[in-house]
C-alpha cells in the first residue's frame, strides 16, 4: 500500500482543538530559543523545553503507527504527563546524538585511513582520484544511510515506547527497506516540507517557531506511516 501524502497534514490538523495545540508547540520552541541566550541556566531551560517538544512529536507518532484503517488521530492534549514527554524527548534526542556521533566517526576515520594509504603509496594522478572517489563515496552511503535511519529510528521508538527499540537497528533498516518506494516517496515528501518551512521561517516575528514545529509534525505523521506501511 502506498502512503498517502495527504493524510499528515490532516493529522495535524484534525480535531477542535488542533491549530490550538500546534500555536502551544510553536510558542513553546520560540520560548526555548529564547531562553537559550541567558547561559548556562537558558541553555538547559531550552533543552528541557525542546525535549517536551520532541516527546509529543513522539506521541503524535505513535498514535499514527498505531492507526487503524483510515481513522485520523487527533492530536493529543498538551496537559499529556509531562514527564512522558520528557522521557520520551531525551531518550530520543540522545539517541540521535549518539547514532550521528558514530556516523561522524566513521566518516572522519575513513578519510583518515584514506589519506594514509595515500601517503604509504604516494599515490597521484588515476589512484588518488580514486581513492578520493572511495572517500566520497563512503562519505555519501553515510549520510543517505543515517537520513534514511533516524526518522525510521523515531518512529520504531514511537510505536514500541521501549529504550530496547532505539538499539533495534536490524528492524529499523528493514522498515526503511521494506517498502522502497514509500520510503523515496516519503524523502521527496519531507523535502518538500523542508523547503516550504524554510520559506515560511522568514516571517518575522516568530515564523520560524511555527514552522519547524509544525513540519516537525507533518514529518513525525509522515514518517510514522511509512513505517506502519512497512511490510
Amino acid at each position: 500500500m502506498t502512503i498517502n501524502v495527504i493524510r499528515p497534514f490532516k493529522q495535524v490538523f484534525a480535531g477542535r482543538s488542533a491549530m490550538l495545540y500546534v500555536l502551544i508547540g510553536a510558542l513553546l520552541t520560540f520560548a526555548g530559543a529564547f531562553a537559550a541566550q541567558f547561559g548556562a541556566l537558558g541553555s538547559i531551560a531550552n533543552a528541557i523545553i525542546t525535549a517536551i517538544t520532541i516527546g509529543y512529536m513522539v506521541t503524535v507518532m505513535g498514535n499514527e503507527t498505531r492507526a487503524n484503517g483510515n481513522f485520523v488521530a487527533a492530536l493529543p492534549a498538551w496537559h499529556t504527563n509531562a514527564l512522558d514527554l520528557l522521557r520520551r524527548g531525551f531518550s530520543l534526542a540522545f539517541a540521535v546524538f549518539i547514532y550521528g556521533t558514530i556516523a561522524t566517526v566513521f566518516i572522519t576515520l575513513s578519510h583518515e585511513v584514506i589519506n594514509h594509504v595515500a601517503d604509504a603509496t604516494l599515490a597521484t594522478g588515476p589512484l588518488l582520484s580514486f581513492l578520493a572517489l572511495i572517500y566520497n563515496g563512503v562519505g555519501l552511503v553515510t549520510l543517505v544511510s543515517v537520513g534514511l535511519f533516524l526518522p525510521m529510528l523515531a518512529a520504531h521508538f514511537a510505536n514500541e515506547d521501549s529504550l530496547r527499540s532505539l538499539v533495534d537497528v536490524r528492524t529499523i533498516f528493514a522498515k526503511v527497506f521494506a517498502n522502497k518506494l514509500n520510503t523515496l516517496l516519503a524523502v521527496v515528501v519531507s523535502a518538500a516540507v523542508l523547503f516550504a518551512s524554510a520559506l515560511i521561517s522568514e516571517i518575522p516575528y516568530g515564523g520560524f517557531a511555527f514552522a519547524g514545529f509544525l513540519s516537525q509534525l507533518v514529518l513525525g505523521s509522515l514518517w510514522a506511516q511509512t513505517y506502519r506501511l512497512a511490510r
